[in-house]
């Protein structure tokens, strides 16, 4: 049996009291052969239980590395995808708008030039009816002429004007459905 607690179980006996005596931690106790071969199997195995730990530690750091840097590699991928999605999108929404805005160009020009050929050929023929009233030698028939050219005129005018908005009221319209068309390009 071990000294140190037979030293305890006399000082127990004697006292009443399970207090350690102070010279009983100051002397030392030697092991027994097999204690002394436990202790070393048990500082082997704290030995390699370290050096197993230190390998989680770095093999877990490197796999945490690992996947932030896979992250950041899939992160900025995805970043160039839809950057490079974007471009293509762009192109194509660019292309289908600058028809779109050139289609309605021309018809707006169009639309325009109808209106202007209308109010020349409605002055023209105001101007003419105007001369020919002013060759009438009676009062009341050349002011009743001149009533007549100004009212056809007032009217081709204002039937050029109809014309000219319904055609741009139709060429804001398929502009828009072909804005739409072109908002839709994915």
């Amino acid at each position: 049996m071990n000294k140190h607690l037979i030293a305890t179980f006399a000082f127990v006996c004697f006292f009443g009291t399970a207090a350690v005596p102070a010279f009983a931690a100051t002397v030392p106790v030697p092991l027994s052969p097999g204690e002394q071969s436990l202790k070393a199997k048990l500082t082997d195995v704290q030995k390699k239980e370290k050096v197993v730990k230190s390998n989680i530690k770095k093999d877990v750091a490197k796999v945490k590395a690992e996947i932030k840097v896979s992250k950041k590699a899939r992160a900025i991928e995805n970043k160039k995808r839809v950057a490079l999605k974007k471009q293509v999108r762009s192109a194509a929404v660019t292309a289908c708008m600058n028809t779109a805005s050139s289609k309605r160009s021309e018809a707006l020009k169009a639309t325009k030039e109808t209106y202007a050929a209308a109010l020349a050929s409605a002055n023209d023929a105001h101007k003419a009816a105007l001369a020919s009233a002013k060759a009438m030698t009676d009062k009341i028939a050349r002011n009743a002429a001149e009533k007549s050219a100004d009212k056809a005129w007032r009217d081709a005018k204002a039937k050029a004007l109809a014309d000219r908005n319904a055609a741009m009221k139709v060429s804001t319209s398929t502009f828009s459905a072909d804005r739409k068309i072109c908002n839709g390009i994915k």
